[in-house]
């Protein structure tokens, strides 16, 4: 069954392609998304909008500098024991107490990422150079 995508996922997508500067790509990227069924956000269906969303949220810079964070974290290996998962709590916990907002990874907002993504390159080298 194919359910229709909703006016607050409509208005997500469209500010998602401005704010990406993706507005004269937008037609072949909803079409892509629709197998080519239409070009328009608005006739999107859910499952269609939902992996849509799902690939633009990839594209943010927020997302990106939390991934640059994170693979400098995996580089020093801050992983949950036995495994090659980075451990969120010790990553947050140095963001509660070092970072200049003082609050978790997934807390800062755009803004205030850069500043965070400084001060752990910073952290980052300095380890490095222990080594």
């Amino acid at each position: 069954m194919n359910i229709p995508i909703d006016k607050g996922r409509i208005t997500v997508i469209q500010t998602l392609i401005g704010k990406l500067k993706l507005k004269d790509q937008k037609d072949g990227i909803i079409k892509s998304y629709t197998n080519q069924r239409t070009p328009s956000v608005a006739k999107m269906y859910l499952h269609e909008a939902l992996e849509l969303l799902s690939y633009l949220n990839t594209q943010t810079p927020a997302y990106k500098m939390k991934g640059k964070i994170l693979a400098m974290a995996h580089e020093l290996r801050w992983h949950l024991p036995g495994t090659r998962t980075v451990d969120m709590d010790h990553l947050n916990s140095w963001c509660k107490t070092f970072g200049r907002y003082k609050k978790a990874l997934d807390d800062h907002t755009e803004e205030e990422l850069p500043h965070l993504v400084t001060q752990y390159e910073a952290h980052y080298k300095s380890v490095l150079k222990t080594l």
